[in-house]
């Protein structure tokens, strides 16, 4: 046995002995077994520790590219019959969500689909594209392997999501999102799912937050090892603690030059006043401001119902509002440039606030025009989030009942959740109002809402009515905008205003941005079905 080509040792090994790096698992999954550990792979300089499965303190010391080519072998032996049970090549730690969750497992890379992606960019020096779709650049430097990422759509979205939720270490070793998992599940998949898209060589830890295990009795850090194993690294189910938070996390160098490189800044946020990069704010690409506020919004935005009472009348007016809030003012003025430069609101930046947390400035969207324009432009993920979605919308139906009514559900809330910070969007809180609603809807009598029947159940057609109407929706004008602009895409605005007299300039501005927005995202959906 050659000693330089292999490695003999009673421990699994943690870190790479060339960088120092964190070693990552590769598992190869077969038809009614458990997933196989095959190797412990360090994607920041290539090594690979191949796994002798019948001797298992045995490691064969080789590259990851090798690796790959002894799967490709397995591959080549599948398609010709020869070895049926082989399924697909799983290189992340992804974790075994249940059924509820089972969309994560379209994202698991399968070799079939992408073993080509895989292999072919560790084959030359140069530059290669990942695929004919892709957003980034790769080239294999010595052993470091080079990332370049171009201004598109889609980077710009998760330039906005690192420069909310998102953290680059100084260390230039990891690049984390921390995120929602119980109020917001669906967001949580949605960056999941970008982040294998802008970077799909690279494995994503999915890590939760320190929480009490009654298991031992002791408090475990999100990195500790017995922590994940009692996890079991479902971090989206219910009932493993009282932390809500999940951390996707990145730990490798290139992924992390790759984004300063785009101009984010590693380190304190704050400490740092971050804002969004001039190649975005300076952009003459309307799509590239579009999707930073999306990836901004969806993180560090806010939208909710403000109830006005106006005295004279004595009736409530609930109203849909957006709210933007960052301890760094630059982003925040970054945030009201961008919505400046879209003509969807132009207003002033507030704060300071005081919070424990430290000082906070804040950007409003109250008018409902304003506020349309910005929704139907942005298209925020934060909106479609299921349990949000019926929040808002609860909360618009019982402020558009009588008083009576309304007095009954505020004073009903009050007891149940005497704290008004407690009042605000959560699953748990959603899943009461709606609760609420229906009962108070019931005892007064109340068969009909927004034109549909009800029967005891808030319907989701109930709560899209609502929200339409708080919005003085007006679909019909965007979709006879939209076939006029598929036949005329080129035009300048004044053309269209002429076709459209009846309706304001900035309407037709935004619409045709949302067109723009809408044919470029169909786009991507079909070439990724061909």
């Amino acid at each position: 046995m050659d000693s330089a080509r292999f490695l003999i040792t009673s421990k699994e090994p943690e870190n790479c002995e060339k960088c120092g790096c964190k070693l990552s698992s590769f598992f190869v999954e077969k038809e009614g077994l458990a997933p196989q550990k095959r190797a412990l792979c360090c994607y920041n300089c290539g090594l690979a520790l191949i796994l002798n499965i019948n001797s298992p303190n045995i490691y064969k010391v080789s590259t990851i590219h090798e690796f790959y080519e002894e799967l490709k072998k397995d591959y080549e032996k599948k398609i010709q019959g020869q070895n049926q049970d082989f399924k697909n090549v799983n290189i992340d730690e992804i974790p075994n969500f249940d059924e509820d969750y089972n969309e994560f497992d379209d994202d698991q890379i399968s070799i079939e689909n992408d073993f080509d992606i895989l292999t072919e960019n560790l084959d030359n020096e140069e530059q290669k594209s990942i695929d004919s779709n892709s957003v980034a650049t790769v080239a294999m430097v010595k052993s470091y392997e080079k990332i370049t990422l171009d201004y598109s759509p889609l980077i710009s979205e998760f330039i906005g999501i690192m420069l909310g939720d998102g953290h680059l270490s100084e260390e230039r070793n990891v690049t984390s999102v921390a995120l929602n998992r119980v109020d917001d599940p669906e967001y949580v998949k949605y960056v999941f799912k970008m982040m294998k898209k802008i970077f799909p060589m690279h494995y994503i830890q999915v890590l939760g937050t320190p929480y009490f295990c009654s298991k031992c009795n002791n408090t475990h850090t999100q990195n500790d090892s017995i922590y994940l194993d009692h996890l079991n690294y479902s971090f989206l189910k219910r009932g493993i603690g009282e932390e809500k938070g999940i951390h996707l996390q990145l730990r490798t160098v290139s992924a992390h030059d790759a984004l300063t490189n785009l101009g984010l800044i590693p380190g304190n946020k704050v400490q740092n006043k971050i804002k969004v990069p001039s190649l975005i704010l300076e952009s003459k690409n309307d799509l590239l401001k579009i999707k930073c506020l999306k990836g901004l919004f969806d993180t560090d935005g806010t939208i909710f119902v403000k109830d006005v009472f106006n005295k004279k009348n004595q009736k409530h007016y609930p109203l849909l509002s957006i709210k933007f809030a960052n301890g760094s003012r630059p982003l925040v003025e970054s945030f009201a440039i961008l919505c400046s430069d879209l003509e969807i609101h132009k207003s002033e930046v507030l704060g300071p606030y005081k919070y424990k947390a430290g000082e906070i400035y804040e950007f409003h969207i109250r008018n409902k025009f304003d506020v349309r324009a910005f929704i139907n432009l942005i298209d925020p993920q934060k909106i479609k989030e299921p349990f949000r979605f019926f929040y808002l919308g609860c909360r618009l139906l019982y402020l558009s009942c009588s008083n009576n009514i309304i007095n009954q559900i505020n004073d009903r809330i009050k007891v149940d959740f005497p704290r008004e910070w407690d009042r605000r969007y959560s699953k748990e809180f959603s899943l009461y109002l709606t609760k609420l609603c229906e009962k108070f809807f019931l005892d007064n009598g109340i068969k009909e809402i927004l034109g549909f029947k009800f029967a005891g159940e808030i319907s989701k057609d109930m709560i899209l009515e609502a929200i339409h109407k708080s919005l003085d929706y007006r679909e019909s004008i965007f979709k006879a905008f939209l076939e006029y602009y598929k036949k005329f895409p080129n035009e300048e605005n004044s053309f269209y205003y002429a076709h459209f007299p009846e309706v304001d300039k900035t309407v037709i501005r935004n619409c045709k941005m949302r067109a723009r927005r809408l044919i470029y995202e169909e786009s991507l959906n079909n070439i990724s079905e061909e």
